[in-house]
């Protein structure tokens, strides 16, 4: 399991949800990696559709689109609330278009190899091209 450096958590905000993980809401991505092996092969990885955002950073286009803004009207002061509300709870709608555009999403890997294990890799390879099964 990859380790948080201590020293870089603090730097880092709390955000609602998370807890005192960095970037860790439910813990499904971490829950879903899976392993294979065999003799010739080893795979790790994951089916998670955001996984390989996370791991690898990329650009995210985001097409225009139309949505409906739910709030809440008091009724008796006339003041529409500045903060979403869900649609059972909203007693006033507003359309809005968004233009779209793209978001950079930097690479947040959590699948690392550190420096032991590309050396344990390296002497298990170096052992097999010497000693084949």
């Amino acid at each position: 399991m990859p380790t948080i450096d201590p020293d870089e958590k603090v730097n880092h905000k709390k955000k609602k949800g998370f807890g005192d993980k960095i970037l860790v809401r439910t813990g499904r991505l971490r829950t879903s990696i899976t392993q294979q092996h065999g003799p010739d092969f080893a795979l790790v990885g994951t089916m998670k559709e955001y996984a390989a955002i996370h791991q690898f950073g990329g650009d995210i286009t985001i097409p225009p689109h139309r949505r409906t803004l739910y709030f809440h009207h008091d009724k008796r002061t006339g003041e529409v609330g500045n903060r979403f509300v869900s649609k059972r709870k909203s007693n006033f709608a507003q359309t809005a278009d968004h233009p779209g555009g793209q978001i950079n999403i930097p690479a947040r890997p959590y699948l690392k190899l550190d420096i032991t294990d590309l050396e344990t890799i390296r002497l298990l390879v170096q052992q097999m091209i010497k000693n084949p099964p």
